[in-house]
């Protein structure tokens, strides 16, 4: 399987936040007292900020 990193897009939104949801479900179950579990992990608003920001990028894996 090849594997691509790119930069992430508007449009992986959705597949973003899995990603960052399952992570977010896995630290929840191990260490309760200190990560809650939520519905979603990264606010779209939120998302689209770090998109814009000049100084921050968010990667997405196409495999």
């Amino acid at each position: 399987m090849r594997i691509q990193i790119t930069t992430a897009k508007i449009a992986d939104y959705q597949g973003v936040n899995a990603i960052v949801k399952e992570g977010q479900a896995e630290h929840s179950e191990a260490l309760p007292h200190i990560f809650m579990k939520v519905e979603q992990a990264i606010p779209e608003p939120y998302y689209q900020e770090l998109l814009a920001a000049p100084n921050k990028n968010v990667m997405s894996l196409l495999g």
